[in-house]
């Protein structure tokens, strides 16, 4: 079975939109089994809600697993989002973007 590994889904503020719906539409002419999916960036800034409604499709949708987003940015909110994302919501896993958050981070890890 293919995976896409990941597809950023829902309100975009740096790309187009992308529903899950036509993401597996997508999926299916592509021959794609499954979706490894996390919020993109929305308008607000508000991660929270993108993580909530994807968590909320992946109970609808068996063919997508989803990775929560956190901001590392955020400091201790970006951690209890972590948290919540894996206890709470079902998530698989954590989406920190190396563009979009500029991850404090990775950049002053060593090359």
């Amino acid at each position: 079975m293919l995976i896409d590994s990941l597809v950023l889904l829902g309100e975009n503020r740096f790309g187009p939109t992308l529903t899950l719906d036509s993401a597996l539409r997508e999926a299916d002419s592509l021959g794609i089994g499954r979706l490894v999916v996390a919020p993109a960036r929305p308008v607000a800034y508000a991660l929270e809600p993108a993580n909530e409604a994807l968590a909320e499709r992946a109970l609808e949708e068996e063919r997508i697993s989803v990775v929560g987003r956190i901001d590392p940015w955020n400091g201790d909110r970006a951690v209890e989002e972590a948290k919540r994302c894996v206890d709470e919501l079902g998530c698989v896993g954590l989406f920190l973007h190396p563009a979009e958050e500029a991850c404090p981070i990775l950049r002053s890890a060593p090359i």
